[in-house]
């Protein structure tokens, strides 16, 4: 006459994109200013490409230290270009991953390996750069392609501190929004 079914019956969470999201990812997904990062992205990209080519431009001059003083190329340039994609490739990837909150936390780790690393290629260019204008007059285009690298660098440098500037920010104001949230509330 009754049924043998309990009256609660457990349920298996979700799979998919129907899963429960807590308040804090939900605060990263309506907050994370998508269209201004897939921009940066793009930006990192196209200076990666620019950089890339500047170097094998670089590498391609002659490296005779009788004439080029100590502007010989490092290939620094390559490594920078590999961990900038790295964190380009990531920072696009944030559209279109569910879990806004975290694959922006591998993106903002990537990004700060991207930054040390171009710290590296802006010192390096900038002594390369002093080295072969004072051994070398205006002469020889090596010193103009490493002039034009560490522009490009320093650009680089730049908008992964804007990426790492966004994330910080995102992340101060998805804590206040979720501070103010009343205890025991269920989404």
């Amino acid at each position: 006459m009754y049924p043998t079914v309990p009256y609660y019956v457990p349920r298996n969470r979700p799979i998919g994109r129907y899963q429960h999201r807590t308040p804090v990812d939900i605060g990263w997904r309506l907050r994370w200013p998508f269209l201004f990062s897939t921009i940066l992205g793009v930006a990192m990209i196209l200076c990666i490409l620019v950089i890339g080519a500047l170097e094998v431009a670089s590498l391609a001059q002659s490296t005779n230290k009788d004439v080029f003083g100590n502007t010989s190329a490092t290939g620094a340039g390559i490594w920078c270009g590999a961990f900038f994609s790295i964190a380009a490739v990531l920072i696009l990837l944030i559209n279109y991953m569910p879990n806004v909150r975290l694959w922006a936390k591998i993106a903002f780790i990537a990004t700060i390996v991207a930054a040390c690393f171009a710290i590296i290629l802006v010192g390096l260019d900038a002594k390369a750069v002093q080295d072969g204008r004072e051994a070398v007059p205006s002469l020889f285009e090596k010193p103009k392609i490493l002039s034009a690298q560490l522009a490009f660098a320093c650009i680089e440098f730049v908008l992964c501190l804007i990426f790492i500037t966004i994330y910080l920010i995102v992340q101060a104001a998805v804590g206040r929004h979720v501070q103010r949230m009343p205890r025991g509330r269920v989404y």
